[in-house]
């Protein structure tokens, strides 16, 4: 171990004492300087991280083989002298080295190579914000060692980044332009160059100028592909930078649109995938007819976007090809872009898709599945997962969530398993309640244009949900007095509250209303009307219920809810015209109201309708989910055209 004298006088630069005072005596002093400190820093570590010249120079020159040896960290005395930002001492140690070719080649345990730690220091003070001259004296360090060995600017360190490379990413444009003039002057091919590209990082930044720095000294670096076979333009393209992709279809002309990366995907592909819009309209511009760019599994544009849920790339796309053969264009496993957004439980892009006419919901895959098909499964899966997931809390044993890739598997008539095949980069687990909007738009439009031909909407409707393979189990004999019991309440009540209101109504009425007061008035005592009638025929009915035969009164307690509903309905509609009488002064609050009281009634008579289909409560639901669906897509529509201007 170094006697912490020696380390003294090392850090001090006082070549007048022991050991450096015998060395120029000339004594043998090999032993003493073969030892090191606790971290493995010889006496030329420190004297040259002090900056010492004069020891740096008289260490170098008496044991040139310390130049090379490395501390625990890896770093040799160079790498010390770097990281401490002092040209001298590095001067000295690279002009006294027996391995000039090797030197600054060396790399520490980060895979630093001395200009690596010079171009770090450079990135740090472009955040610390250091002093015109330090900087300058940075500057010049760097320049130095560049021109010493040009090849190490190549070198990647273990973060996969070049000297290049983070030349780039400190945007320092003079370090740039000299790395770049060096490199062009020595001939050295950008083929040498290891790790990220340096491009890259400018794109990331979005940097124009450096862009063109680099385009200026050595153009060819803006055409390297990386290890995947992105081109800058892939890259650009996929983080939605405009002004990059534009100045890169400048430089390389249509081609560039034109060239696929290892995926065989087009930067079309890229920007469709992560939903950049203005990109779009770009490259839309660079080839004629998008139909023909596909990926190596035969998928274009929109399959791309429909499986990535963009729904504004999907609604462009459809805006700009006008052809049928491209919504329903089958990619290698014949899946539709409706199949994919199916899968994914996109159910924004679900009806954007159904919504156009050119759609074709009732195509089947290369396993015979339609859109349907495929969300029936996914429903199927997921309350088997969510049921499993709820069973073994119950057990208090944990278990983990299904996640439902692009092998969705069903059973042939043969009982056997088969996959889907619908690919997926990144298979994700899809939300329950946007596989259940999906389901609800895939029911409504599955069943109403299966069983077009088969009579009127009421009868494809009560058809379809005849055909639901779901089974309720009819309720016992004591439940089903209680929900007799329950409905003749609730009858009962609206019967008094349509009297009451008739009553206080005609209390209060004065015949020299106004020609408006009295429509309403003449509105109010007619679904009053409708709603006290109603009431009592069921209250009637569901008295008969109890005392005839069990089948007899299911008949008449569904005929008694029916009616029940109706009563409900035309309350609804007692009240906006009560309350149109009472706030007859004020016109903009009447026609406000009566615009959310008619979003209102359309709700209710949406909800009132599946009454008539019942006891399947499974319709209802999904009954609610697509309007809960019209309300969500409505609104996500309106947010769109306020708020984003893509």
């Amino acid at each position: 171990m170094m006697d912490p004298a020696h380390f003294e006088a090392a850090q001090k630069g006082n070549i007048n004492a022991f050991p450096f005072c015998d060395m120029i005596n000339k004594s043998d002093m090999s032993d003493v300087f073969s030892k090191v400190s606790p971290l493995g820093n010889s006496l030329l570590h420190i004297a040259a991280s002090f900056g010492h010249v004069e020891m740096t120079l008289l260490i170098a020159d008496y044991f040139p083989s310390l130049i090379t040896n490395k501390n625990f960290e890896g770093d040799t005395a160079v790498h010390v002298a770097i990281k401490a930002g002092i040209l001298d001492t590095t001067q000295v140690l690279v002009s006294r080295s027996r391995a000039d070719d090797t030197l600054l080649k060396i790399k520490n345990n980060e895979g630093n190579t001395p200009l690596h730690e010079a171009l770090t220091l450079v990135l740090q003070a472009s955040m610390n914000r250091l002093t015109a001259k330090e900087i300058v004296e940075l500057e010049a360090l760097v320049c130095y060692l560049v021109t010493i060995d040009p090849e190490v600017c190549y070198l990647q360190n273990n973060a996969g980044k070049s000297p290049l490379y983070l030349a780039v990413e400190s945007g320092n444009k003079q370090i740039l332009q000299y790395l770049l003039g060096v490199l062009s002057s020595c001939q050295h091919s950008v083929n040498e160059l290891e790790g990220k590209s340096p491009v890259h990082v400018a794109i990331e930044q979005k940097n124009l100028d450096v862009l063109k720095v680099i385009k200026a000294q050595k153009q060819e670096l803006l055409l390297l592909r990386d290890e995947d076979q992105n081109t800058p333009l892939h890259f650009a393209a996929s983080i939605g930078y405009v002004e990059g992709v534009r100045y890169f279809l400048e430089i390389n002309s249509n081609a560039g649109a034109l060239e696929r990366n290892k995926e065989g995907l087009y930067p079309l592909h890229l920007v469709c995938e992560n939903g950049h819009v203005k990109i779009i309209n770009e490259l839309f511009k660079k080839w004629p007819d998008p139909t023909e760019l596909l990926n190596e599994k035969g998928q274009n544009i929109l399959h791309i976007a429909a499986k990535s849920g963009k729904v504004k790339v999907v609604r462009r796309i459809l805006k700009e090809i006008k052809t049928s053969n491209f919504v329903n264009k089958m990619d290698k496993d014949g899946n539709i872009p409706l199949h994919l957004a199916t899968l994914h439980c996109h159910s924004l892009v679900v009806g954007t898709l159904l919504w156009d006419k050119r759609s074709n919901s009732n195509l089947t895959n290369n396993q015979g599945l339609t859109a349907y098909d495929i969300a029936e499964k996914q429903s199927e899966i997921l309350d088997s997962v969510i049921s499993g997931k709820q069973n073994a809390s119950r057990k208090g044993q944990p278990i983990e969530m299904q996640i439902i890739s692009d092998e969705t598997s069903r059973v042939d008539s043969h009982g056997e398993e088969q996959s889907t095949k619908v690919d997926s980069k990144k298979p994700k687990k899809p939300n329950p309640f946007e596989a259940m909007i999906t389901l609800s738009i895939l029911f409504v439009v599955h069943n109403y244009r299966v069983s077009h031909a088969h009579g009127s909407l009421i009868k494809r409707y009560y058809k379809a949900v005849k055909n639901l393979r779901i089974k309720s189990k009819p309720p016992g004999k004591e439940e089903f007095k209680h929900r007799i019991d329950n409905f003749l309440v609730v009858a009962t009540l609206i019967v008094g509250s349509a009297f009451a209101a008739s009553v206080q109504m005609a209390n209060s009425f004065s015949p020299n209303s106004t020609e408006d007061i009295a429509k309403w008035t003449q509105t109010f005592a007619v679904c009053v009307t409708i709603a006290m009638n109603d009431g009592i025929i069921a209250a009637f009915m569901l008295c008969w219920a109890q005392l005839v035969d069990s089948n007899l009164a299911s008949l008449i307690a569904w005929l008694a809810f029916v009616m029940v509903g109706f009563a409900l309905y035309a309350m609804s509609g007692a009240f906006l015209a009560a309350t149109c009488i009472l706030m007859r002064s004020d016109t903009k609050f009447i026609m406000a109201f009566q615009i959310v009281q008619a979003i209102f009634l359309f709700v209710q008579l949406v909800l009132l309708v599946p009454i008539f289909f019942l006891p399947l409560k499974e319709v209802l639901i999904l009954c609610i989910n697509f309007v809960l669906f019209c309300f969500y897509y409505a609104l996500h529509r309106l947010w769109t055209i306020c708020f984003d201007f893509d």
